[in-house]
């Protein structure tokens, strides 16, 4: 909004500082009341050595932004940049998880399936929005249609054995 309306002026890094003028990297000098040094957005998981989680371009590259394309031992519940709330989508991801280890662990052929779709399916998480290429885009999912795809895939998935006691209530 202030940068919209002409309040704050966006620039380039800055070069020197010298007294209330700043010379930008660029080479314009500027005399300013204020510098608001915004950092962008960096990816980090500092537990966990970038190797193992498929990390190109600033992110973990995950089917889905939770599955590792290679391994079945290693999920990531969370890492998602959405343009609305997140938590709604944190516990659709959690329930596919929870529903996919369950289904891996009892043998059913629905696991076997699913992890076939997740190597062979290039999901568009941005429905067609084109979100600019840099880290703070990442992890962007376009929301409304990212949570209808994780509900289709929980209700593919059979519910764990012993599942259906006490459900918590839905957070809609």
């Amino acid at each position: 909004h202030p940068v919209g309306h002409g309040d704050l002026a966006v620039r380039p890094d800055v070069a020197r500082l010298d007294g209330r003028g700043v010379t930008f990297v660029d080479g314009r000098t500027d005399e300013v009341d204020l510098i608001l040094y915004a950092t962008g957005f960096r990816v980090t998981i500092p537990f966990i050595d970038p190797a193992h989680l498929n990390w190109r371009d600033g992110a973990p590259r995950l089917a889905l932004n939770i599955f590792h394309p290679e391994r079945d031992d290693l999920l990531c519940i969370g890492l998602v940049q959405p343009a609305s709330g997140q938590w709604g989508l944190v516990d659709e991801q959690a329930k596919l998880a929870a529903r996919y280890l369950a289904a891996l662990d009892a043998g059913v052929p629905q696991a076997a399936r699913f992890r076939r779709w997740l190597r062979e399916q290039a999901v568009d998480l941005g429905a067609g929005v084109r979100y600019l290429d840099s880290p703070r885009h990442a992890l962007e999912v376009e929301s409304f249609s990212y949570r209808r795809l994780l509900r289709r895939l929980i209700a593919e998935l059979p519910e764990p054995a012993g599942a259906g006691a006490a459900p918590l209530p839905s957070q809609e």
